[in-house]
């Protein structure tokens, strides 16, 4: 939940869904499993992805951290792609 606000992923992108943001006030992280965890089924999409459109409320380049994992990630489109492949 940013700003009062919280985002909801239908299961059909996935049977574990993670959307969160650090703030100085804290993170409220809810997940929501469904099954037995399987590395074969994880996935990632590229936080910056503009199809999504996300407005992340940090703003200054130099203050937000993406690990190098997230880094790699597609945009959501290619992985769909790659998902019917």
């Amino acid at each position: 939940m940013v700003g009062g606000r919280s985002a909801k992923v239908r299961r059909r992108l996935g049977d574990e869904c993670r959307l969160f943001a650090l703030s100085p006030e804290g993170a409220h992280v809810t997940y929501k499993c469904t099954g037995v965890y399987d590395p074969k089924t994880e996935y990632g999409i590229d936080v910056f992805d503009k199809d999504i459109g996300v407005e992340w409320p940090i703003t200054d380049p130099e203050k937000i951290i993406v690990s190098e994992r997230d880094c790699q990630h597609p945009g959501l489109r290619s992985l769909r792609d790659a998902l019917k492949g």
